[in-house]
């Protein structure tokens, strides 16, 4: 499934950040200019999956430093149901690393607000600013993680508070080059060969699933949620 398309229904209430936390402060911003809308064909499933994995890989191999602080994990096609699945120590981190990755992508195409730029060449921060489509997911997975942090601590996460400008760079600069799947940020070794995967869910978010189960199996805890069905399937 592919983001825009039905979302599954939440096991859970849904979860928003209290408008009093996204209206509080101050939120200045500029356009300095506008964005260029560069048509690009759409790849099947499969080819865009392994061009992005090209991309990935490269792009890893010459910034591993970024590899290890950046990510967004792709538990779910539906950003919502991919912070309920976080554990709790990624559902602040996921927050954070979201709107640093659609700040950088807001000001490539001119948006003057958010956070300052960081981490340009990491893949997913690529993946999130070629399109509007793929910052909507980062949008939406941005907000949910803030709810989550409320269920789970009781706080605020202060980058909340910056989700209001961010979806104004949304709505003014992104350019629309429609969707391809996510670049796969993690060893080879989880990574599912698309050719032979046959399961319910797309490789990406299996191997995302694989990679979580495996490799953050030291950091599992979720506090007044229920760990995701599929970590023990």
């Amino acid at each position: 499934m592919r983001f825009g398309s039905a979302l599954p229904k939440l096991p859970r209430h849904e979860v928003f950040v209290p408008i009093t936390c996204l209206l509080s402060g101050k939120f200045v911003w500029r356009l300095t200019n506008e964005n260029s809308n560069n048509p690009e064909e759409t790849w099947p499933q499969g080819m865009e999956t392994q061009a992005s994995d090209v991309v990935a890989h490269w792009s890893l191999a010459n910034c591993m430093d970024e590899e290890t602080t950046m990510n967004l994990f792709f538990l779910n096609d539906c950003p919502k149901q991919a912070a309920l699945d976080l554990a709790d120590v990624h559902v602040g981190k996921m927050l954070l690393e979201a709107c640093q990755m659609m700040s950088t992508a807001a000001r490539q195409h001119g948006f003057d607000g958010g956070y300052a730029r960081a981490y340009e060449h990491h893949p997913m921060t690529k993946w999130v600013a070629r399109s509007k489509q793929h910052y909507e997911w980062a949008w939406e997975h941005a907000l949910s993680c803030a709810g989550e942090h409320e269920v789970r601590f009781g706080t605020y996460h202060k980058s909340a508070l910056l989700l209001p400008t961010l979806s104004v760079a949304m709505h003014t600069v992104m350019p629309d080059r429609g969707w391809r799947n996510p670049p796969r940020c993690m060893p080879d070794d989880y990574k599912v060969d698309f050719d032979a995967w046959d399961g319910s869910v797309p490789c990406h978010v299996q191997s995302y699933r694989d990679y979580y189960a495996d490799a953050k199996r030291h950091l599992h805890k979720w506090t007044n949620v229920e760990a995701p069905e599929w970590l023990s399937a």
